[in-house]
């Protein structure tokens, strides 16, 4: 069964074409899973404040390890967030100074598992 995730990176700071390679190579050279689409999360003045990428992996809990790393060695910016359902509850980390915060209920709409 596969797994729904999603990435959000603040737009201000994007290489979004290195980054979504750099992801996508993360993820096929363990056999975890592949980034399936991304595009523009709007603000509530409807101006694009997050890239989103979108992501199917086959093992969350190794895929989570595998793509917070790749987040942190590729240099995203405080503010980038990883979405994605566990167990029927929809949750998200947020990357800041100290790192990848604790896992904690999403504060966005999320499509979960299929």
């Amino acid at each position: 069964m596969t797994s729904f995730v999603y990435v959000k990176v603040p737009v201000a700071s994007l290489r979004e074409h290195e980054l979504h390679a750099a992801l996508e190579g993360a993820l096929t050279a363990e056999g975890l899973g592949s980034v399936v689409g991304w595009g523009a999360s709007v603000d509530d003045r409807l101006k694009p404040a997050f890239h989103r990428i979108d992501i199917e992996v086959f093992d969350l809990p190794r895929a989570l390890v595998v793509l917070m790393a790749s987040l942190e060695a590729f240099g995203v910016p405080p503010r980038s967030e990883l979405h994605y359902t566990l167990q029927g509850q929809a949750l998200q980390q947020e990357y800041g100074p100290g790192g990848w915060s604790a896992s904690r209920p999403t504060t966005a709409a999320h499509r979960g598992r299929r």
